[in-house]
């Protein structure tokens, strides 16, 4: 990618309650990463789509599952319409085991169905939509049940697919912290969000993630400020803040503990090792 100090991360929210599903054109995206989680597949047109360090050429079948804070891009060539299926959701509102299994898969979310896969996930995309279109709507879970289908299918073409299970608080608090990494996250809102008592889930951090609450947010946000230095142009001032740190001197001391490098540096090997 050409350098550009002028791209802009735009942090979106959901547009249309908390699952949704449209059919669309588009022909490019701005760089951005969002506060939900997204699945895309894409029909045809002439382009490429970027998830993170990773990009493929456009055609049909290939598929982006891309969690909160995973930085996605499209580009269209010679400005050509891009047809594409668009699932948008909130953490919370769908299978929590499946939520934590597109957050850990993030960084090989960018895949392509096979030709027998593309076809189940497009009719069971248009079963889900159908579904929320209907006047009258069915006391049944018919459309969610094919969302959960449809994402589970993806996964598969994840490496994350058959990792073990996380208790589900546990799942409900990473999505949370993913969710809204960029902003101020405490204890206990966190246990207000997912229902536990504070002490109670720092020590289930602890036991079952490994490390303090207070770690995980910052691992998670140095590695989110990783992804941002990666895309040339994004600097290490702009990584610190929008990565969620308050404060340079604090980003650049975590960053030196974590890496062993400052965020300098680790920007200028980055982009040298790009150009």
């Amino acid at each position: 990618m050409k350098k550009n100090s002028n791209i802009k991360l735009a942090t979106m929210s959901a547009a249309k309650g908390d699952i949704f599903l449209e059919k669309r054109n588009t022909r490019s995206s701005t760089l951005h990463s969002h506060t939900y989680f997204e699945l895309e597949i894409y029909l045809s047109g002439k382009g490429e789509v970027r998830l993170n360090d990773n990009i493929l050429p456009i055609k049909k079948g290939v598929a982006a599952l891309i969690a909160p804070t995973d930085i996605h891009e499209i580009k269209s060539y010679d400005n050509s319409p891009i047809e594409l299926l668009n699932l948008s959701f909130m953490g919370s509102t769908t299978n929590q085991d499946i939520t934590r299994k597109i957050l850990m898969s993030s960084g090989s979310g960018l895949f392509c169905f096979c030709e027998d896969d593309i076809e189940k996930a497009c009719s069971l995309f248009n079963y889900a939509m159908s579904e929320q279109n209907i006047t009258t709507p069915k006391s049944d879970d018919f459309s969610e049940k094919c969302i959960e289908a449809l994402l589970t299918l993806a996964l598969r073409y994840t490496n994350i697919e058959n990792n073990p299970q996380k208790p589900s608080h546990i799942s409900e608090a990473i999505s949370y912290i993913h969710s809204h990494l960029s902003e101020e996250i405490t204890l206990s809102n966190v246990a207000d969000a997912v229902g536990l008592n504070a002490a109670y889930l720092s020590m289930l951090f602890s036991s079952q993630i490994g490390q303090s609450f207070k770690g995980y947010i910052i691992n998670a946000r140095i590695a989110y400020a990783k992804k941002l230095m990666n895309v040339r142009g994004i600097s290490p001032t702009q990584s610190c803040y929008a990565s969620g740190f308050n404060s340079y001197p604090s980003f650049l001391r975590a960053f030196k503990k974590a890496t062993g490098i400052s965020p300098v540096d680790y920007f200028k090997q980055k982009n040298d090792s790009t150009r």
